[in-house]
């Protein structure tokens, strides 16, 4: 039975008039799919009093015994940080509740439903999930426990679904009958780029990773089998790709890809994967457990779209962690994610950190959505739900963390982030907490009023994915060096990155120690005067097997999210970026037409004109792929050509 404090019976009342209109709402269960698997699936419960989702009028909630009320929840409420390097830095709320798990869960519970929440997000103590609260599950469904690279390979092997069917068995049926559990996250931030779940290497693609499997391999195999659909002809095959015969695709561990729309194939491919990956979760869930919910599996952001595409033909909900330093969501990407599947959206993590805490977190690890102030985390707080609430299909947002990580980092990672609501030493952010629950109150308070269009449509330019590059249409008379002597130069780079200019005699060198993470990028500063090029000209040399590419940003750029960027000539601060390239170790020569970017999806603005303002460029910069240690570019020519 789920309670609700007095906060979420003026909901739930709100809601129950709201829905005594004259159309019978839309219940969404947890109904199986048609069942491919040996065995039937069950039949999902029948007027239970299990957490249900509702359709009515365009907007989403869920609802459990005739109370309706949207999921506004905390993730990680556990009781100690996980044997933190030094425990004394560690949040331990147990041991400041005398050693007593019920007396922390009391505690715990008291204060979420006083700060205005209703959910135990993911990652919680199993007491928590028994404080009366609705509460959800994150299940591994990944075919490799312990190997996270290894999460999406190979899904079409048999074994793979074997496990996967195993892994579901093992974590969902003790909970089939648990009135309180909203429902399953299946995995978490999957690797739908190729090696995370955020754009990095374009060369370590799910197609990448699947063509250099051993050759008999059914996941090999489909991806052969996925590519000659696409290229019925070797002639059709070589506008994208280097290569010589479908024997050499047959027989190589590796593809060059040549043009943008290569690119579009590996995100369709991902696609495949996706679609591959989520039926087996799905059967597997549905076979189990006929009473709860499928949540999605947590996005890291903005996936490929073919691979939201996959997850809204086998879920009830598409789950999200949306951090946004600005302090505002970016809702078109939040429509287009539930234009692509016609599911509701539930936004599992966000969060911001200060550097004024009371925990000596540094914040040199972690989601980048730094702030100077605990009252810029409230302000924030209050701007991001409200705005994302008022959004009809959304079904709820989940903040991250409970607690403080601690100073030293925590032990699997070292991520050191003020992420909490409380300190480590369990006292709560007065600030954070009062906006909180200021907000949750009247987000709950304002759901009944909420309504929206019939349906949304999926917007491709907003979602910028791969797109061609539009040019200002300006001509150049002639061909632009840039003066690398004296150019002003910067260098941006992840933890554990680090990356210097030094001027030279025959040119301008970037040397580089490139570790995890991103990686880094050397900036070199453009002047005026490059209005109309249409190709961009670099002489340099690199170790042999070095990786890098190319983004070229207009001046008035910025972090997405800001209101407005502005800049010279015209130009709004997009960002371009183009396909990567490899050193030879000689001294060497690439052109780059300028019409084969694509705008950067985590730089600049994501709300431009899509069209490259060669009149008002400020920045060209060399990214360093990540992990390819200690080097040197030596550039000795930039040259922009009509």
């Amino acid at each position: 039975m789920i309670s609700f404090d007095k906060n979420i019976g003026v909901l739930a009342c709100g809601l129950i008039v709201f829905l005594g209109g004259c159309d019978k709402p839309k219940i969404l269960s947890a109904e199986p799919v048609a069942t491919r698997a040996e065995e039937p699936a069950k039949e999902p419960a029948k007027g239970s009093s299990y957490v249900q989702l509702v359709e009515k009028d365009g907007t989403s909630f869920f609802i459990q015994d005739g109370k309706p009320f949207v999921s506004l929840g905390i993730s990680v409420v556990e009781p100690k940080e996980p044997a933190p390097r030094d425990p004394a830095k560690g949040y331990n709320g147990l041991a400041q509740n005398g050693g007593d798990m019920q007396a922390w869960v009391a505690e715990t519970a008291g204060r979420l439903r006083e700060w205005g929440f209703n959910t135990v997000g993911a990652w919680s103590a199993e007491g928590m999930n028994r404080s009366g609260l609705p509460y959800t599950r994150v299940v591994w469904l990944g075919g490799n426990n312990g190997q996270p690279d290894m999460r999406l390979i190979d899904v079409f092997d048999p074994a793979y679904e074997a496990r996967i069917e195993q892994q579901a068995k093992e974590q969902i049926t003790p909970h089939v009958e648990d009135k309180s559990l909203v429902g399953y996250f299946f995995n978490n931030e999957l690797p739908f780029y190729g090696e995370c779940g955020w754009p990095t290497d374009p060369e370590k693609s799910l197609w990448d990773r699947y063509l250099a499997l051993p050759k008999e391999a059914p996941g090999r195999r489909a991806a052969v089998d996925f590519f000659r659909k696409k290229y019925p002809t070797l002639e059709a095959a070589q506008k994208d790709w280097k290569i010589s015969s479908f024997d050499e695709l047959e027989n190589t561990a590796h593809s060059t890809a040549k043009s943008p729309a290569a690119f579009r194939f590996k995100y369709a491919w991902a696609g495949e994967v996706a679609e591959r990956y989520f039926a087996l979760c799905e059967k597997a869930i549905r076979r189990n457990d006929p009473n709860h919910l499928i949540l999605g599996s947590r996005f890291a952001g903005k996936p490929p779209a073919a691979v939201v595409a996959a997850l809204g033909h086998h879920t009830d909900v598409v789950s999200v962690n949306h951090y946004q330093v600005d302090g505002k969501p970016d809702i078109s990407m939040l429509r287009n994610l539930h234009a692509l599947t016609g599911k509701p959206i539930l936004i599992t993590e966000f969060s911001w950190r200060s550097n004024d805490n009371r925990s000596g977190d540094s914040n040199q690890k972690g989601a980048e959505v730094t702030v100077p102030t605990q009252a810029d985390r409230a302000a924030r707080y209050r701007t991001y739900v409200t705005e994302a609430m008022a959004e009809p299909y959304l079904l709820g947002a989940h903040w991250f963390q409970y607690f403080d990580e601690p100073a030293d980092g925590r032990s699997f990672d070292g991520e050191n982030s003020n992420y909490g609501v409380v300190d480590v030493h369990n006292q709560p952010y007065e600030e954070l907490v009062a906006a909180m629950k200021e907000t949750n109150t009247a987000v709950s308070e304002g759901i009944a009023s909420r309504t929206g269009p019939a349906e949304y449509f999926f917007d491709e330019k907003t979602w910028a994915e791969l797109q061609p590059v539009q040019l200002d249409g300006r001509i150049l008379s002639a061909a632009v060096q840039i003066p690398l002597a004296g150019a002003r130069t910067s260098v941006k780079t992840d933890v554990g990155n680090s990356g210097r200019f030094d001027p030279k005699e025959d040119g301008l060198a970037l040397s580089y120690s490139s570790g995890r993470g991103w990686g880094l990028h050397g900036d070199i500063a453009l002047p005026p005067g490059l209005g109309g090029a249409k190709s961009l000209k670099i002489r340099f040399s690199a170790p042999k097997g070095q990786r890098f590419r190319v983004f070229l940003t207009e001046t008035g750029d910025g972090p997405p999210g800001q209101q407005t960027y502005s800049g010279r000539d015209g130009a709004d601060g997009e960002s371009f970026e183009y396909p990567g390239f490899e050193a030879t170790g000689d001294a060497q020569e690439i052109t780059l037409p300028l019409e084969e970017g694509s705008l950067r999806a985590y730089w600049g603005n994501l709300r431009g004109d899509r069209t490259l303002s060669t009149a008002g460029l400020g920045t060209l910069s060399l990214f360093v792929f990540p992990g390819q240690k200690e080097g040197e570019i030596l550039i000795r020519e930039v040259t922009f050509q009509p």
